[in-house]
């Protein structure tokens, strides 16, 4: 994306937080990804919160000159844009972690993993899901086609929320109202 940004390797940049080197390891990822698994002695400060203020206040203002950063984001992208937002405030000592926090786990780099405690989002798809399917049950009495549909819903649900699968999500896409349509001048 940004060219002329050097990029550092994710395991020089581990070598050198850990050596004493006084450089910082910043993940710009939003809470909810730091929070579910972040590179060890990384500080989580989300990308839209990073600014050569900020850096100076939870760090010291030698941070980004003599001392330097390394940013890490899931891919590197986010991480780049951030190391090009500090350099045009002035902080050039600014780099991010090639590949990001993907490349970090690929490496088998030092990070904690939060629990494996479902989202909310998955709970509720899981527990909806698992509803339909008694209702299934129920619903096979009355009529196969109306069996059918709430079966399909509720395996979808199910599935979705254990596996992280999106397929019912894309079938829900290709429905007629969900479809774009061309826009009209007029009415």
């Amino acid at each position: 994306m940004f060219s002329f940004i050097s990029t550092v390797e994710p395991r020089a940049s581990f070598n050198w937080t850990q050596a004493g080197e006084k450089a910082c390891l910043i993940d710009v990822r939003d809470r909810e990804e730091f929070a579910t698994a972040h590179a060890v002695g990384a500080l989580s400060m989300p990308a839209h919160t990073v600014d050569a203020d900020s850096i100076a206040r939870l760090l010291d203002r030698e941070a980004g000159c003599d001392r330097p950063i390394y940013l890490l984001s899931e891919s590197g992208v986010r991480a780049e844009q951030v190391a090009y937002r500090l350099r045009r405030q002035g902080l050039l000592n600014v780099m991010p972690v090639e590949g990001g926090f993907a490349r970090w786990r690929a490496e088998g780099l030092p990070h904690r993993r939060a629990e494996r405690i479902p989202s909310i989002e998955r709970q509720v798809w899981i527990a909806v899901g698992a509803v339909l399917l008694i209702v299934l049950a129920k619903a096979a009495l009355l009529t196969p086609w109306f069996a059918l549909l709430i079966g399909v819903l509720g395996v979808g649900l199910v599935v979705a929320g254990v596996d992280r699968s999106q397929w019912l999500a894309k079938w829900f896409c290709r429905m007629p109202w969900n479809r774009t349509r061309s826009p009209t001048f007029g009415y």
